[in-house]
C-alpha cells in the first residue's frame, strides 16, 4: 500500500482527485486543503508519494516542495498546475520533482503517471506543454538531463526507430495498422521533444540518445 498526500486548496478539485483515486487499491490517501498542516503530517508520517498544486495562498507547491525535500530529500512528488510556462517547467526540474501535470489531465493520466513515479520513473507531460507554448527550449535542454528513457512513449520509440530505419508515414502506418495522421501526430510530438528542426537532425540525436538504432 503507497501512502500519498494531496495538497490543494481548492477543495472541489481535490474532492474530485480524491474521487477519482479512492478507486485504485494500492493507493492511501490523506488530503490536505493547508499546505502547512500537510507539512506537518508529512514529518511524522513515512510517505511514499506527495501531489501538491503549485498556486497556492498559504504556502506555494515550490515552497512546499522545498520544506519537504529538507526533511525527507529522496520523497517522490507530482506537481499538478493550471500553468505551463517555461519558468514553471525548469524550476520544478531544478528542485528535482520527478513529475508534471496539467490539471485537466485524465483519470488514466493521473493513475498511470502516479504509477510510473513510484517505480522510480519520471514523467512531465510534453504534449500538453507543446500545445500551450510556441517556444520551449529551457524545458527541452533540462528534459536532457533526465532519463532519456522516459522522454517518449513506447508508440513514439517505435515510431521513431521505423523513421530511423528510412520508412515513410504510409508504411510506417501500413505497419503498425495506424492511420497516416496518427503517425504524423506521433513524429511531430518526437520531433519537439528531441528540439530536432529536420530529419537529420532527429536521426543523430536519437542514435545519440540511445532512443534508436541506426
Amino acid at each position: 500500500m503507497y501512502k500519498i498526500i494531496l495538497v490543494d486548496d481548492h477543495r472541489l478539485f481535490l474532492d474530485g482527485l480524491l474521487h477519482i483515486l479512492k478507486e485504485v487499491d494500492e493507493f492511501s490517501m490523506q488530503c490536505f486543503t493547508e499546505p502547512l498542516k500537510a507539512l506537518e503530517a508529512f514529518k511524522v508520517q513515512s510517505i511514499d508519494l506527495v501531489i501538491t498544486d503549485i498556486n497556492m495562498k498559504e504556502l506555494n507547491g515550490l515552497e512546499l516542495i522545498e520544506k519537504m525535500r529538507m526533511h525527507k530529500p529522496e520523497i517522490k512528488i507530482l506537481a499538478i498546475s493550471v500553468r505551463s510556462d517555461a519558468s514553471l517547467v525548469k524550476k520544478l526540474l531544478d528542485q528535482k520533482v520527478e513529475g508534471y501535470l496539467p490539471k485537466n489531465a485524465s483519470k488514466d493520466e493521473f493513475i498511470q503517471t502516479m504509477k510510473k513515479i513510484l517505480k522510480g520513473e519520471k514523467h512531465y507531460d510534453m504534449n500538453y506543454l507543446a500545445s500551450k507554448n510556441e517556444s520551449l527550449e529551457t524545458e527541452k535542454k533540462y528534459l536532457y538531463t533526465q532519463n532519456s528513457n522516459s522522454l517518449l512513449t513506447n508508440r513514439e520509440k517505435e515510431v521513431l526507430q521505423l523513421v530511423v530505419e528510412g520508412l515513410t508515414t504510409y508504411e510506417i502506418a501500413e505497419k503498425l495498422d495506424l492511420s497516416e495522421h496518427t503517425i504524423n501526430s506521433h513524429r511531430k510530438n518526437i520531433a519537439f521533444k528531441l528540439d530536432a528542426k529536420n530529419l537529420a537532425e532527429l536521426i543523430t540525436k536519437s542514435v545519440k540518445m540511445g532512443l534508436a538504432k541506426i
